[in-house]
């Protein structure tokens, strides 16, 4: 009798265990009596138990690659986000002494990336948002009452700033950002 296709490339144990699975048709099993039935599950249920601890341990296996694969590249790439931190502040600390003001520009391109100056705006940001919205409802400032706590930034804030400036109090829930200016480090890759 020749093997199917599927049989030819196997080792003798799975050339056992495919045959077993293949050679018992449904009409044979009917036939068959409760003891030959018996010993035939059972054969089956100890290989498929073989079968279920193989593919545990072997996903066992692989996870425990994976996360030392994981592990050796979080180290290193760790190490390089590092690396790359380091050189950053440096250019930082090299934009940080140059006088900007002194020319239009507010930023070089050198040969590996680009770094410069940021002017940050003079601001109010809100730091308690149920303060905030409280403040924004009193105000005399077109739409402030039907105001909702994701819009009371852009609708309130110019008045605080502006009374700010007028008065010098800051009302509860927001906070004061004097103009700055920051510094930048691009690098291209």
């Amino acid at each position: 009798m020749t093997q199917p296709a599927f049989l030819m490339d196997v080792d003798a144990e799975e050339d056992e265990e495919l045959a077993l699975m293949t050679l018992i048709t449904p009409g044979e099993i009917k036939g068959m009596s409760q003891v030959e039935l018996d010993v035939i599950a059972s054969d089956c249920l100890r290989r498929m138990g073989e079968s279920e601890a193989e593919a545990k341990q072997l996903a066992e296996s692989r996870d425990a690659e994976i996360a030392r694969i994981q592990m050796r590249y979080s180290t290193r790439i760790d190490a390089a986000k590092a690396r790359a931190a380091r050189y950053e502040a440096l250019v930082v600390d090299i934009a940080s002494s140059i006088d900007w003001k002194a020319g239009k520009a507010k930023s070089r391109v050198v040969g590996f990336g680009k770094y410069g100056a940021r002017k940050q705006a003079e601001k109010v940001e809100i730091v308690d948002a149920d303060a905030a919205l409280a403040y924004a409802k009193m105000l005399p400032v077109e739409g402030a009452v039907k105001v909702k706590e994701s819009a009371v930034h852009s609708v309130v804030a110019p008045y605080v700033l502006s009374e700010l400036h007028k008065t010098g109090e800051l009302p509860a829930g927001f906070e004061h950002h004097a103009e700055s200016e920051t510094y930048y480090a691009k690098a291209e890759a």
